[in-house]
């Protein structure tokens, strides 16, 4: 619905309501663990999904009339090439990077810090404010940057803000501030790829985009069966080494990407 030039700023702003979950849900899951019980977390998210989609049903979905356009549906094999490639494994290599600290960092918090369940919940306000801030300026600065620019950078700054991480005891502000500015890096970064993806081919969107999705699923699957394993046998530190690794990876594979218009 949103031309290229302009999709980066329509697919950041959307992206906003994944730091919304995250300021609203998580804070107020971390208060029912703490005085329910782990489980009432999960019951609470279910009545209020059956809620809302009860609402959705009810108000049902408006028709979107489709833009002016001869693009039609090309029934021809997608074709993969170097630069579908980087597109869609880049990010891909990205999510599998977060992943790694996602699954972590609250145990890491807890033995580090002693932290709550609450305190964990309240220490994701601040990386959830900043998730915000960085879809915004994925919103703001993605499409005058150029979306693999924006990608590679967001990377780079993910990957450079998560080494304190790899000292075994930081100071709390040094490790908080180093999970703040970890994670809106990878937002920065993350969110940047939508228009991207969005435009590696226009006669087989939904297939690529069906196979980028798909990727990042079963990236997020392997790295959360792997590492459990690795903390548990391990430490945290090895997470955060897998972490970097992916994250250089994701930033070498997008220096192949070639946005359109790119000669």
């Amino acid at each position: 619905e949103v031309a290229y030039e302009r999709r980066g700023r329509a697919s950041g702003l959307f992206e906003l309501t994944w730091s919304g979950s995250l300021l609203i849900g998580v804070p107020a899951a971390g208060v029912l663990i703490d005085q329910f019980g782990w489980r009432s977390a999960f019951i609470a998210t279910g009545l209020l999904t059956s809620v809302f989609v009860a609402i959705t049903a009810r108000e049902g979905t408006q028709e979107i009339e489709a833009p002016s356009s001869t693009t039609r549906y090309d029934p021809a094999p997608f074709r993969w090439n170097r630069n579908a490639v980087a597109t869609v494994g880049g990010p891909v290599l990205l999510i599998a990077s977060a992943q790694f600290l996602f699954f972590g960092h609250g145990t890491w918090l807890e033995e580090t810090y002693g932290f709550s369940a609450t305190s964990i919940g309240l220490a994701v306000v601040g990386v959830a404010l900043a998730e915000g801030i960085a879809s915004y300026g994925s919103a703001r600065f993605a499409d005058p940057m150029g979306k693999r620019n924006a990608v590679i950078a967001g990377t780079v700054v993910m990957c450079a803000a998560m080494l304190p991480l790899l000292i075994s005891s930081p100071a709390l502000w040094l490790g908080l501030a180093s999970l703040i500015v970890t994670f809106a890096g990878f937002e920065f970064g993350i969110v940047s790829t939508v228009a991207l993806v969005a435009e590696l081919s226009e006669t087989h969107r939904g297939r690529v985009i069906g196979w980028s999705v798909g990727g990042r699923t079963v990236a997020r699957a392997l790295v959360a069966l792997s590492a459990g394993w690795l903390d548990e046998r391990f430490s945290f530190e090895v997470l955060v080494w897998c972490a970097l690794g992916f994250g250089l990876g994701a930033a070498g594979l997008m220096m192949f990407v070639r946005e359109p218009g790119d000669a």
